[in-house]
């Protein structure tokens, strides 16, 4: 008898080939009731061992058949949807294809999957025609023309209650809306006030405010200026003028007037100014402004033309009026020479009282009294003034103090402004700076970094080293330090016209509060010394005096 071993291992060397080969697998699996082909005149129990030797070793993985045999639910991997339901077709672990289903809330999106739709989330998305959002109603259709239109709940339309409906204005009947108008379902009617009319040929109805003929829907037809009735489409006159400034601040100014001129591109135009964005008023150039107040201030003016065609862009000047205005308060203060150092007529020294008043924190410039000749408020300086930059636009011309000005002219400038001419007491008062025992504005000693005078180092009190003046003419006022009061050159520079008459023995009975100066006199005060005068005449107290009409080195400072 052959062994079993030994079988089995001829077996297995001289068919294993054979035994394991997709034909025997197939021939031992489908017909296990026959000897397979491959194994015939093998011994049964030979027959066996190969059957273990495929499914233990001797076949690789790959060529193993199985056991197990699958019933399949579904033909393909994959999953369909229709109308509700999402089928899907999946393999399992032992690779046997099963089926699911599951129902769609919101139906199939087309893409073989249920449709997600989520009310609220702002996607509009599936069946929804809004989702959370707001709209003008106007912006719905034609019907609606105000109010807001808000996503209903269930996001499938606008509620419209909020929404204000055109109104058809159909005065005819004829079921067209008047002419511009919308709301009427068979469209706009030129004549409303004829059912069998309502387009524009024919329609004697039209829109013609200055009764020439032509205008709006008008047969003659259209007009460019409704309000003049020489002017319409066929006339060589539709077009309004250009506008422009021609003079007048620009930038930061230390004026409190302005004044400007201005012209337009055609002949015989007339003009509307307005300042700040108030209201237009007719005016012509030049054009002034007085007393304004220190910050940003804006000028606009417009020209009609003679067919009353306006220039729909008016020209425009930006500038910043630094504030001239200076509050003194009021206060009791000792007048006269203190150091017992002046003329006869700074005293007796006497107690003044003053109420509190505004002055200016600088002297009148060439430009600012420019501007009020200008404007014919005041008479023009002297020809002298042109030495000093007086009608001069260069370098710092305008802001230079103006001199060779009468007492009247003083009078005209500070009354244009709003203001008046300070007194005697009041100039004084404000000239110390609230002190009662300072010879100068700034101090007890006087040089040329402290004011623009003629340097005179006879006096103990001048610290110069040498006699003479410090520049020799004007300067731009402001370009030395002010007193404690916010004055600059108070003394210096040019000297000051004030309201009062000169009396040489006025002090032995001037009134306490607020003295007026003489009722009557000759001469009217000066004060405050100019570029020539020397240290002696730039003393608080001192005392100078001129004929009214005097077009000397005097200048203008205003109170109010």
């Amino acid at each position: 008898m052959t062994n079993y071993a030994s079988a089995t291992g001829r077996f297995q060397q001289h068919n294993a080939d054979a035994a394991c080969s997709p034909a025997c697998r197939s021939d031992i699996r489908n017909q296990p009731d026959r000897t397979p082909s491959c194994e015939r005149g093998v011994h049964w129990m030979l027959r066996m061992l190969l059957l273990i030797c495929c499914l233990l070793s001797a076949c690789s993985p790959s060529s193993r058949f199985q056991i197990d045999v699958c019933t399949h639910a579904c033909d393909n991997v994959g999953q369909t949807c229709s109308e509700n339901t999402l089928t899907i077709c999946r393999e399992n672990a032992q690779g046997c294809r099963e089926v699911t289903s599951e129902t769609c809330e919101f139906g199939c999106d087309g893409a073989e999957r249920c449709a997600v739709v989520a009310c609220g989330n702002s996607v509009v998305d599936g069946d929804e025609v809004c989702d959370g959002d707001t709209l003008p109603c106007s912006d719905l259709d034609s019907v609606y023309v105000s109010g807001e239109a808000l996503c209903k709940s269930d996001c499938s339309a606008y509620d419209v209650s909020s929404c204000t409906p055109l109104v058809c204005t159909d005065a005819d009947g004829d079921g067209h809306d008047v002419f511009h108008a919308t709301g009427c379902p068979s469209g706009s009617d030129y004549c409303d006030n004829d059912p069998n009319n309502y387009t524009q040929n024919g329609c004697t109805n039209c829109v013609d405010n200055d009764g020439d003929g032509y205008g709006t829907a008008c047969d003659l037809g259209t007009d460019c200026n409704d309000a003049n009735p020489s002017v319409f489409a066929t006339t060589s006159d539709c077009t309004p003028p250009d506008t422009n400034i021609l003079s007048g601040p620009a930038g930061v100014t230390d004026i409190s007037s302005a004044t400007f001129t201005f012209t337009c591109s055609e002949t015989g135009c007339t003009y509307e100014c307005r300042l700040d964005n108030g209201s237009w008023s007719s005016c012509s150039s030049p054009k002034s402004y007085v007393g304004l107040a220190g910050q940003q201030h804006l000028f606009e003016v417009r020209a009609s033309d003679a067919a009353l065609n306006v220039d729909a862009t008016p020209a425009s000047r930006a500038f910043t009026s630094v504030s001239v205005w200076q509050l003194i308060p009021g206060g009791s203060f000792s007048m006269g020479d203190g150091f017992s150092e002046g003329d006869a007529d700074e005293l007796p020294v006497h107690t003044v009282t003053v109420s509190t008043f505004q002055m200016m924190s600088k002297e009148v410039t060439n430009g600012a009294y420019e501007a009020c000749v200008n404007a014919g408020a005041c008479g023009a300086p002297g020809s002298g003034a042109a030495s000093f930059g007086y009608g001069s636009t260069t370098g710092t011309n305008p802001w230079r103090p103006v001199l060779q000005v009468t007492w009247n002219n003083a009078v005209e400038y500070c009354s244009w402004v709003g203001g008046r001419l300070p007194t005697e007491a009041e100039w004084e008062y404000a000239a110390r700076g609230g002190h009662t025992d300072r010879r100068f504005p700034n101090g007890n000693t006087m040089n040329c970094s402290l004011a623009n005078y003629f340097g005179q180092p006879f006096y103990p009190y001048d610290t110069e080293p040498s006699a003479g003046t410090c520049v020799g003419t004007t300067v731009r006022v402001g370009s030395y330090a002010p007193n404690d009061y916010g004055l600059y050159d108070i003394t210096g520079n040019v000297a000051e016209w004030v309201f009062d008459w000169y009396g040489a023995n006025y002090y032995s009975s001037s009134a306490t509060t607020n003295p007026q100066g003489p009722a009557s006199g000759t001469n009217r005060i000066v004060r405050g010394g100019d570029w020539n005068a020397n240290t002696f005449r730039l003393r608080n107290a001192e005392r100078t005096w001129a004929t009214p009409g005097s077009q000397g080195n005097i200048g203008i400072r205003c109170a109010r």
